[in-house]
């Protein structure tokens, strides 16, 4: 479904809307230059190209650069209920654009991938940063676990696909973390690589 200013006045506002009222055009007397988001503009645009799951066929997607997202890494703030994360709300109230998120799984998914919290094509997504800028907190253990459930979010489109040699990177530096944390390995050294899902890269 193309997520037009008319679907989106008829899925969320049908209950306070004029009867025959259209959904707005801006108005911009003719001038191109006119931007309604000169200033806090609400939209960002994806800074590289990525690959995902398509939600509309069991193929992949190239997201290109240059895409425009709507960014959730923010909180409501509410001085009775304190902070929560705007993303929640989505979750809550809009089950359709959350794609399947839980609360819980995405801010494990958002802690490991230091990702952006985001709705991109239309369904809440979450974008990680480039890789080498990754940082791994957790345990070697933790780590492959959180990998596994990584990977069912790739599948569901609610990740982009990740290449091995990226997610070997994550596990190295939950090796780092604990030589860091604890002075060594919490279980010893392996010859071979863990086993990882094929990526799409690869």
């Amino acid at each position: 479904t193309r997520r037009t200013r008319e679907w989106f006045a008829d899925r969320f506002l049908s209950d306070v809307r004029r009867p025959g009222a259209a959904a707005p055009l801006w108005a911009n007397d003719g001038d191109p230059a006119v931007n309604p988001w000169q200033s806090n503009c609400p939209y960002k645009t994806t800074k590289y190209p990525t690959l995902w799951v398509s939600h509309a066929s069991s193929g992949t997607v190239t997201v290109p650069i240059g895409t425009p997202y709507l960014p959730l890494n923010y909180d409501w703030v509410h001085p009775n209920t304190g902070r929560r994360p705007v993303w929640g709300d989505v979750i809550e109230k809009y089950p359709e654009l959350a794609s399947g998120w839980e609360k819980d799984a995405l801010r494990r998914m958002q802690q490991l991938l230091s990702g952006t919290p985001m709705i991109l094509g239309g369904f809440l997504r979450i974008m990680p940063v480039p890789s080498d800028r990754i940082r791994v907190t957790t345990t070697v253990q933790g780590t492959e676990q959180l990998l596994a459930e990584l990977d069912r979010h790739i599948g569901a489109g609610r990740v982009p696909v990740l290449k091995n040699e990226t997610k070997r990177a994550i596990l190295e530096r939950a090796r780092q973390y604990e030589i860091e944390r604890y002075g060594r390995p919490l279980r010893a050294a392996v010859t071979a690589q863990p086993p990882l899902q094929p990526s799409l890269f690869d």
